[in-house]
This record gives C-alpha cells, structure tokens and sequence, in this order.
C-alpha cells in the first residue's frame, strides 16, 4: 500500500499548516483524511483546496468510511484505506496476541491512558 499512497503527517492542527497541506495536495488525485472525533481537519483542508482551485476527492468521516464516534484502530484505519483507494486488503494469520486484520499487536487498554496530550492527524492521498 505505501508504494501506492503518499502519507502527510500532521502532529499539531492549531495553526493549520496550509502551506505544506496545499503542496501535499497539489500532485493528488483524492484524499482520505483519518482523524478521530469531529471533521474540523477535514473541513479546513476543504477550504485550502478550495481557495488553492484544486479538484480533487476529500473524504474523512460518512457513513461508509469512519465515524465520529469511537477512537480508531490500526485494522479500521487499514480497511478505510483499502476501500477508499481501491488497493487489496490482506488478512494476516498472525501469531496469538497479533490483530489478524492488520498484523499489529494487540494492545493493552490498561498501559495506556485514557486521554493523553495531543492528537496526530494523518492525510492519505493518492
């Protein structure tokens, strides 16, 4: 999947970096923005693309790609990609304690908080 999708990581959101969004954006076909809870990213890279005049699909949250509801796993973050880009999705047989639908581990919830400063933001083109 990485040879086929460019990945824009985005640590901080407040103030959005247009710039870099726009640059990213330019060479894209459509993008998927993964971000948990409410769509502000997503909306505001709407208007930078927008005011940049650029027609490309940006999609996030809908009834059929992610929910504003819940925190995201690596195994729905996976899924959605695959859907929304059209690139295969492969089930990993794994070992015992390894998520089979992505290959990552299983973590924990009782070793990590419940909340935690800060949110990554990621923008996934194609």
């Amino acid at each position: 999947m990485r040879d086929r999708v460019k990945i824009l990581r985005i640590g901080f959101s407040h103030p959005m970096p247009g710039a870099l969004i726009k640059d990213f954006l330019k060479e894209c076909k459509k993008a998927l923005i993964v971000e948990e809870g409410e769509p502000y990213m997503e909306e505001s890279i709407k208007a930078f693309t927008q005011e940049e005049g650029l027609t490309l699909s940006i999609r996030g949250k809908g009834n059929d790609l992610f929910s504003r509801l819940y925190e995201f796993n690596p195994s729905l973050v996976r899924q959605c990609l695959s859907k929304y880009f059209d690139v295969p999705f492969k089930i990993f047989n794994g070992a015992p304690g390894r998520n089979r639908t992505c290959g990552t581990w299983i973590r924990n919830p009782l070793l990590y908080p419940l909340s935690y400063g800060g949110a990554a933001y990621s923008i996934y083109s194609f």
